[in-house]
């Protein structure tokens, strides 16, 4: 993901991004953020309508996937299980093991990969937009969801970096959002797994962002360290207290797609995959709105 200017006076700053960036950054109260960005939502036309044949379905996540709402709202994070298979798994690894990374960490041991690669990866943008995941970011959110980001991080053993999440910290990118996370790799003990403060979502943060302890993490909740085998994902608030452990013994692969209430002013949204490059059951599926700022419609391709 490219980062957009938010820094006044700098070449290419986005006045109009930085300040509905930072007005929401001066909210601290969780459930202020939410009732603000769910009213947001709605205004912006984000409403639970059910208008085009694609858009996500009206209507609450009943059975199974209400479960994981319930979870969700009490704890801020969801364990999916497994929602790829081997077969998947393994296209994806074959897919980045022939490509570079766009960007590194300073020492080398957290990689990212390209937006267009991302999108260009088989499954990754079908489980994104899956159904299922977007009835549950609707219901979560209170609005018509929109995938603000989606990328693929590489990290391997090395040191603590807080400037790539390994820290505890919490994400303040929109009034509300909730992230999907994917293991593209068995993710045990010493794997580089993400832990999260339960319910931590549900306590204030600051409009000065900062890493905490892990004793100061520990005060707001119980840590819940998050392991599986290749394929496993889960849900989690990242509003609420996280982290993605360093890895000690391999590297580790991982999806992450936001879900959010609007488009996040920190990025610039410059690479879109063109409609008729997918798929052909998938492109007559997609949720138009929800994928619209990395979906590029028939005859407009940008990036």
């Amino acid at each position: 993901m490219h980062m957009a200017q938010l820094t006044p006076a700098k070449a290419g700053f986005a006045p109009l991004k930085a300040a509905a960036y930072y007005a929401q950054r001066c909210v601290c109260h969780p459930a202020r953020r939410r009732r603000i960005g769910s009213l947001i939502g709605r205004l912006a036309g984000a409403a639970l309508r059910g208008d085009t044949p694609n858009d996500v379905p009206a209507g609450s996540p009943v059975g199974a996937e209400a479960a994981v709402l319930s979870a969700l709202r009490r704890d801020g994070v969801r364990e999916l299980g497994r929602v790829l298979d081997d077969g998947q798994v393994g296209a994806i690894r074959a897919h980045f093991e022939s490509r570079e990374p766009e960007t590194r960490s300073r020492d080398g041991s957290v990689e990212e990969f390209a937006t267009g690669d991302v999108l260009g990866c088989p499954h990754l943008l079908a489980l994104a937009a899956s159904p299922a995941m977007l009835r549950i970011a609707a219901a979560y959110l209170g609005c018509r969801p929109t995938i603000s980001s989606i990328g693929v991080r590489r990290s391997h053993p090395g040191r603590e970096d807080p400037s790539w999440g390994q820290t505890f910290h919490r994400d303040v990118d929109d009034w509300i959002s909730l992230k999907l996370f994917v293991y593209l790799g068995a993710v045990e003990e010493g794997g580089g797994p993400h832990v999260y403060v339960e319910g931590s979502h549900r306590t204030p943060g600051g409009i000065r962002l900062r890493d905490l302890s892990a004793d100061e993490a520990a005060a707001h909740g119980r840590p819940r360290m998050l392991l599986g085998p290749a394929g496993t994902a889960f849900l989690a608030d990242t509003f609420g207290l996280h982290r993605g452990e360093p890895p000690r013994r391999a590297s580790r692969l991982m999806m992450q797609v936001q879900y959010s209430v609007l488009p996040v002013g920190l990025y610039r949204y410059d690479v879109k995959l063109p409609a008729e490059a997918l798929p052909p059951g998938l492109a007559a599926s997609l949720d138009a709105r929800a994928c619209r700022l990395f979906v590029a419609p028939p005859g407009r391709t940008k990036g």
